[in-house]
């Protein structure tokens, strides 16, 4: 069988997932949106708690900490500054660790998606593939399956945050003894690190076929490498929908994760997708 070039692998990918959409209505399997929504809000809510409970109880250090620095000051100007100076810097920090709590939040959904609901698009993925008629290619069940997408998340996480680190010192670094370069080199960083993450992101999705075809983790990795073309496809939707200022949160896991399960096996579990399915073996 022939290689499918990266676009062609790209644009069958693309096509896969629109069809996901049909697919969960033609198979009853809509309910997948309201499983998925309340997992994403549930895990929204218990990482908002605890943040939440965190980012106080830090504030009230350093509020406290501050306090007993201007306390010290006796001259009544300096008290009259220092009580203006500890209203200020009360605010700030009430302030800075608000944006702090939210910029932790924003990065953690991604990690906490593809971990806490990765269970729920294996499920899925099972349902869609025993739709199509598919039968495993290993005796191991759904419950195995779930923590070996658990499992297979959080190395791929891993690996992403090796090689984002890496990139950030190789164009964010290394760049600034280098002024000519500089602006180059830092201008690629984003670009470079949308890329990893929306590949990651695909690779995740495209696991949960590969374990339902009977592949260990590291056959799994060097499949999806293989597919390039289609990990980005499915991995695009899911980091533009995640990228949705607030609502990335549920619009994430659904028009992600949940889509992108499933359009990963109709892709590549389908009779009539044994081209894709060939490439890279």
């Amino acid at each position: 069988m022939g290689t499918v070039g990266f676009w062609n692998q790209f644009g069958l990918g693309l096509r896969a997932y629109a069809s996901s959409i049909g697919f969960l209505k033609v198979h009853g399997l809509r309910h997948g949106y309201v499983v998925v929504l309340a997992g994403a809000l549930i895990t929204m809510k218990l990482v908002g708690w605890v943040l939440d409970h965190f980012s106080m109880q830090l504030e009230n250090f350093v509020s406290q900490w501050i306090h007993q620095r201007f306390s010290r000051l006796e001259s009544n100007i300096l008290e009259n500054v220092s009580d203006w100076l500890l209203e200020t810097f009360d605010a700030g920090v009430e302030g800075f660790f608000f944006l702090l709590t939210f910029w932790i939040q924003l990065k953690l959904t991604k990690f906490l998606v593809l971990i806490v609901l990765g269970p729920i698009f294996a499920i899925y993925a099972e349902l869609a593939a025993r739709k199509l008629g598919f039968d495993r290619s290993h005796g191991k069940g759904l419950v195995w399956s779930m923590w070996r997408g658990v499992r297979s998340a959080v190395l791929l996480i891993f690996f992403e945050v090796v090689i984002s680190i890496s990139l950030v010192i190789l164009f964010g670094v290394l760049p600034a003894a280098f002024f000519a370069a500089a602006p180059i080199m830092w201008s690629l960083l984003p670009v470079l690190s949308a890329v990893v993450s929306i590949w990651f992101y695909g690779a995740a999705l495209m696991d949960l076929t590969w374990d339902l075809m009977g592949y260990g983790v590291q056959h799994s990795f060097r499949c999806s490498i293989a597919r390039s073309g289609f990990v980005l496809a499915f991995g695009t939707p899911f980091y533009l929908a995640m990228a949705i200022p607030i609502l990335g949160w549920l619009t994430g896991p659904i028009l992600g994760g949940l889509l992108g399960s499933v359009g990963a096996v109709l892709c590549f579990l389908q009779p009539h997708k044994s081209m894709a399915s060939s490439h890279g073996r």
